[in-house]
Order: C-alpha cells, then structure tokens, then sequence
C-alpha cells in the first residue's frame, strides 16, 4: 500500500465511521423522545398551549381527561376563556400573564366539558418573539381539588363547633371586634343575645351526655332556624 493508496481509504473509513456515528445518535435521540413523550404522558397535570386571542394551539392528554375530553379536536375547538367558570377570571389572568410573562401557582376554579367544576392551581408563561410580542402562552394546570376541600374543612373545624355546627368561641372572638368596629363606622345598632339552658344540668346528669347532646343540637337547630342571619352566614349562627 502506498499513501496514494491508503489515503482514499482512510477518508472512506472516516465517512463511514461519521454515518454509523449519525445513526446511533439519531437512534439514542429517538429513544430518549419516546422516553420523555411516555414520562409526559403519564404526568397527570395538564399541559396546554394557547394563542393571545384565546385559541387553543395543543393540548396535553392529562389536560384532555381533566377536562373531560377524550379527543383532542374536540378540545382545541375551545377558546381559553370556555376553561374558566368566571369567565372574568380569564381576562384578568391573560392581562397578568401579558404584564409579568409569568404567572405562577394562581388558585382558579375551573369547568369540565359537562360543567362540573374544580379548583385548579395555574402556571403560565408568556411566549414572546425578537420583537417582545406574545406569540402563545405555555400553560400548566394541576387539580387541587382535593387538597382545596381539605383546607376548607380544617377551616370549618377551627370556627365551628363540632357537635351542634354553630359557630364556636374563637370565631367570635374573631368577628366580634369587626362588627364593633362597622357598628361606630355606620352609626347602626347592634344587640348581644346570651342564652342559658334551664334545668341542663339536671336534664344531662339524669339522661347522660348523649341524650345531653341530643338537646343541644335541637336548640342550635332551633336557634339557627329562627335567628335571622346576616350576608353569607357570616355573624350570626
């Protein structure tokens, strides 16, 4: 073999080397993609892309079931405002995005396909081009249903009483210095009432605290029935 010889040979060898190279790494690529595509996949928060103008690019298949759509072209049919069950609540999250370029962990309560609706906690981000314009919004919604419901109830626990339902000591200690204080602000009236059980005492030592019970979730009953309430339930009962 002479140089003349060899050196085609070594460029040929080169070339196949570069191709057989190209084609692993095209392999490994492949492979990672069908590995992130079925992570993605499996991740059941949703996942959706939409335009300014409120039309929906794509559509993850968690966003598809948490929205109760089993195609995709049914739910690209949507517009972005459709998601929200206050419609209001759409306009002011775009103007946030469009503001900040980024919106993250925003409490919203949202719609299913049959209307059904559910707390969702939503990130978004504002795609923008050279020019600074918003191209599509990227965004992730995670259902916290659940873990809203949870809150609520602990909630419900710390105010109220768990026995009749009424609302306990600590919310009155709460409430009381807000109503005062409206009370002095708009010159209105306000009236204390404390009841007191006759005869409980004897009632509960002759029946036991179970039929004691009993008499105590009756009159709250009674009490929340006839007692006039103000907006929402919020001072009285």
């Amino acid at each position: 073999p002479t140089e003349e010889t060899v050196r085609p040979l070594e460029i040929f060898a080169n070339l196949i080397s570069e191709i057989i190279q190209k084609s692993l790494l095209t392999k490994k690529i492949k492979v990672s993609e069908e590995k992130y595509r079925e992570l993605v996949s499996n991740i059941k928060i949703g996942i959706f892309r939409g335009m300014p103008n409120g039309k929906l690019l794509e559509a993850h298949p968690a966003a598809l079931e948490m929205f109760g759509y089993k195609e995709a072209q049914d739910f690209l049919k949507l517009k972005t405002v459709d998601l929200y069950q206050n419609p209001n609540d759409s306009g002011f999250f775009m103007k946030e995005i469009e503001e900040t370029g980024l919106v993250k962990n925003k409490d919203i309560l949202m719609k299913k396909k049959e209307g059904k609706t559910f707390w969702a906690s939503v990130t978004a981000t504002a795609i923008r081009d050279e020019l600074g314009k918003v191209v599509h919004y990227d965004t992730v919604v995670e259902d916290i249903t659940e873990q809203k419901n949870l809150q609520e109830e602990v909630k419900r626990l710390l105010v109220r009483d768990e026995l009749t339902g009424l609302y306990n000591r600590r919310y009155f200690n709460e409430k009381l210095p807000m109503v005062i204080k409206a009370t002095e602000t708009f010159r209105s009236s306000l009236a204390l009432i404390m009841v007191d059980v006759d005869d409980f005492k004897p009632y509960n030592d002759t029946y036991h605290h179970l039929e004691g019970d009993e008499v105590l979730k009756e009159i709250a009953r009674v009490c929340h029935q006839n007692i006039r309430n103000y907006k929402d339930d919020e001072w009285t009962s």
